[in-house]
C-alpha cells in the first residue's frame, strides 16, 4: 500500500502522484459501448432536470439523470474500466458517474481539480453538441509539463484525464445552443491518501 502525505488542500494538485505521460489523452469510445450510450441518451432526453450551480463550476446546465437507469450506467462504468486501467497503468475502482450535463449558452466552468479520494482517474464522454454556428467549447487542461492545452472533442470522443492532478476547466462562456457530456470517475485502488479529506 502506497502512502502520500499532503500538508494542505492547496498543495493537493501539485503533490498528487502522476500515472500518465502528460495527464490527459483523447480516445474513441468502443463501438459496443457507444451504442449503449446513444440508446441511453435518447431515453434520457425525455426528462431533463435543471442543475443548481455547484461551487461556481458551472451554470446554465441541465442534467439528464442517470439514476433511473442504474443498471445500464453500471454496465458502462464497468465496461470502460479496462480502458482507464490500461491508460493509467494502475488498478482502479469505479467510484462515481453522473448524468449527462447539457450546458447552454452562457455556461462556464472555472479552473479546478477534482476530489482526491474518488476522482483520481476520470473521463469526459462527449455525447452531443449544437454550436449554432458559434465557436467550439474546448476543455482547457494543465498537463504534467506545466503547459495549458485546449482539447476539442466530437461525439464519441472520450477525454481521459487525471482530474485530481491536472487543473482543468472551460473558462470561456459557451455561445452555442447546447453542449452535452458526462463524467466518470475512478479511484486508485492501491493508493492511500494521508492528511486530507475528500472534498464535497
Amino acid at each position: 500500500m502506497k502512502k502520500h502525505f499532503f500538508t494542505n488542500s492547496e498543495e493537493i494538485g501539485n503533490n498528487m502522484p502522476h500515472f500518465t505521460n502528460n495527464g490527459f489523452e483523447v480516445v474513441k469510445c468502443p463501438d459496443s459501448i457507444w451504442e449503449v450510450i446513444t440508446d441511453l441518451y435518447k431515453i434520457c432526453l425525455q426528462a431533463p432536470v435543471k442543475e443548481e450551480p455547484f461551487a461556481g463550476l458551472h451554470n446554465n446546465a441541465y442534467l439528464y439523470d442517470f439514476e433511473p437507469y442504474i443498471g445500464i450506467v453500471r454496465h458502462i462504468h464497468n465496461s470502460l474500466l479496462p480502458l482507464h486501467e490500461f491508460w493509467s497503468n494502475t488498478i482502479l475502482e469505479p467510484t462515481a458517474i453522473w448524468g449527462i450535463r447539457s450546458y447552454t449558452k452562457g455556461s462556464q466552468l472555472m479552473y479546478h481539480t477534482d476530489r482526491p479520494l474518488t476522482h483520481h482517474i476520470s473521463c469526459i464522454v462527449m455525447v452531443d453538441k449544437d454550436l449554432n454556428g458559434k465557436e467550439d467549447w474546448p476543455l482547457s487542461i494543465k498537463g504534467h509539463d506545466g503547459k495549458f492545452y485546449d482539447v476539442y472533442t466530437e461525439p464519441k470522443d472520450i477525454i481521459l484525464y487525471e482530474s485530481t492532478a491536472c487543473l482543468h476547466g472551460r473558462p470561456k462562456e459557451f455561445q452555442g445552443k447546447y453542449f452535452r457530456n458526462f463524467y466518470m470517475h475512478y479511484g486508485v485502488r492501491d493508493l492511500e491518501y494521508v492528511g486530507i479529506r475528500n472534498r464535497k
